[in-house]
């Protein structure tokens, strides 16, 4: 019999199955796998792999790839705004100040950042940029931020032009950054990603030997510890927290097998990843425990937030964490590891996301969303929702909530604020919500299943069946994991 995540201080032994765990690992996309990436790169950059010509539904060619050991494939995506350096309110990202004359200014492409959440293992981006305002003549260059910057130019600009847009291939850096060189200023950049490249799941050698159990994205069922709850990649392996276990264990992608366990909190749930460190919210505890994933080590002292701690998301510089007991959200600055804001949103908020501006919290007792902004620290917008909302992600322009009493999950713009469209039915108690650049993938926690949902239609397009008790799936750049409350067990399924 399982344990009732909703109710941290209930026995391991208790039965409520009407209680699933709730949402809020925050970090749906974080994903990839960081070893193997900077080799992905450097063949990458080896191929000159800065123009890719579409061959066809579902392939790319590649000038100069036939001798390459890693075959990219593209993904395109619903484009999303990663960088306006126009102040405010247009600002997205860091910058809101144009680029100086001989200035070169670097952004983080992969992770949340801005309106976007591209894979970690992506190796390349195309964008739409666009040059705005040019105080002289010159021209921008784009390139990856750990290489030496060319001597061509991706768009050329005159003194007082009208906005000047091309669309711009470019791989990234060893550190998934980018770069961009104005010869000229003032000028304020707008760049949009339109698609990411990223390896194949088998490199050439691989494939030609058969070796396919060494295929990242094979489907498969892996044993973890009991009553997991929450999935996050650190770009390497895959961390699962184990709520009945009061540990996390570690997932290697690529052999399917589980290498170890860490010893947090009581009652771990939801996960998150700084890009240095896993969060984890101890539930029973009221704590957040920091994990270093090279070491597999506690780092600090546990860091008390509100009471029963579930959701985690990363802001860049703040690790947020939903209190449901509480009915309020911490920020912790995670350079110093301490909770710098407490903001009261909604009754029992369960789920949370960033959409590169602002906060979202699932208030799962008053039945809507509430929107953090990220300067003011109050909460702007409350939006109702269907019953019992838990799980929430943002797709680059919307927010999908989960409603677990409605068996439904409603979209909202997220810069409006509004509903989109009506509520898409699901299965039975939906609960936790993933998106993989192209779906929304919704576990359905009473039905044992998992629904796809075409984020661009809005439509459901498959159902797949997992273990007991699904709750909250995570992208992790080539596969979708699902841990399996009722189950001990985490599902992992192909995206596409």
């Amino acid at each position: 019999m399982a344990e009732s995540p909703n109710d941290p201080s209930a026995a391991a032994s208790e039965s409520r199955p009407d209680h699933p765990v709730p949402s809020g690992c925050g970090c749906a996309c974080c994903g990839g796998h960081r070893a193997p990436r900077r080799g992905w790169r450097a063949r990458w950059a080896a191929i000159g792999a800065a123009v890719a010509v579409v061959a066809g539904t579902g392939g790319v060619a590649w000038s100069g790839a036939s001798s390459a050991d890693v075959t990219p494939s593209r993904t395109f995506i619903r484009p999303c705004r990663i960088m306006d350096t126009r102040p405010a309110p247009n600002t997205v990202g860091q910058r809101s100040t144009p680029l100086a004359g001989g200035e070169t200014h670097s952004i983080q492409a992969t992770g949340v950042n801005g309106n976007c959440n591209i894979p970690i293992d992506a190796v390349g981006v195309t964008l739409n940029l666009t040059a705005v305002g040019p105080g002289s003549n010159g021209f921008i260059t784009v390139f990856p931020a750990t290489d030496p910057r060319p001597t061509s130019s991706n768009i050329n600009v005159t003194a007082g032009q009208a906005p000047e847009a091309n669309l711009v291939s470019v791989g990234l850096g060893e550190d998934g950054r980018i770069s961009f060189f104005a010869s000229g200023g003032p000028v304020n950049l707008i760049a949009d990603i339109v698609d990411f490249t990223t390896a194949a799941r088998l490199s050439t050698v691989d494939s030609n030997s058969l070796q396919w159990q060494r295929d990242r994205a094979r489907p498969a069922t892996i044993t973890v510890g009991s009553l997991p709850r929450a999935v996050v990649s650190d770009g390497s392996n895959v961390w699962v927290t184990n709520g009945g276990s009061n540990s996390i264990s570690k997932i290697d992608p690529a052999q399917n097998f589980v290498g170890g366990q860490v010893s947090v909190g009581a009652g771990p749930s939801g996960i998150a990843f700084d890009g240095t460190l896993l969060w984890v919210a101890n539930s029973t505890s009221g704590t957040v425990s920091r994990v270093n994933p090279v070491t597999g080590t506690v780092v600090g002292s546990p860091i008390a937030v509100g009471s029963a701690p579930f959701g985690l998301v990363f802001d860049g510089a703040r690790m947020w964490v939903t209190n449901q007991g509480s009915n309020n959200v911490s920020a912790i600055d995670v350079a110093t590891g301490t909770v710098t804001s407490t903001i009261a949103v909604g009754a029992a908020p369960v789920g949370i996301a960033f959409d590169g501006r602002n906060i979202w919290t699932a208030n799962s007792g008053s039945n809507n969303v509430s929107r953090i902004d990220l300067e003011t620290l109050t909460v702007g917008d409350t939006v109702a929702v269907g019953l019992t909302p838990k799980g929430l992600a943002f797709d680059g322009q919307s927010l999908w909530v989960a409603n677990a009493a409605s068996n439904n999950v409603t979209r909202i713009n997220a810069q409006s604020a509004t509903v989109i469209g009506g509520a898409i039915a699901v299965g039975t108690s939906p609960f936790g919500v993933a998106f993989d650049g192209h779906s929304i993938w919704v576990a359905n926690t009473n039905a044992g299943t998992v629904s796809r949902i075409d984020a661009t239609t809005a439509t459901v397009t498959g159902t797949v069946t997992v273990g007991s008790t699904p709750v909250l799936p995570a992208f992790d750049g080539s596969n979708v994991w699902v841990p399996n409350f009722g189950g001990s067990s985490v599902s992992k399924l192909r995206a596409s």
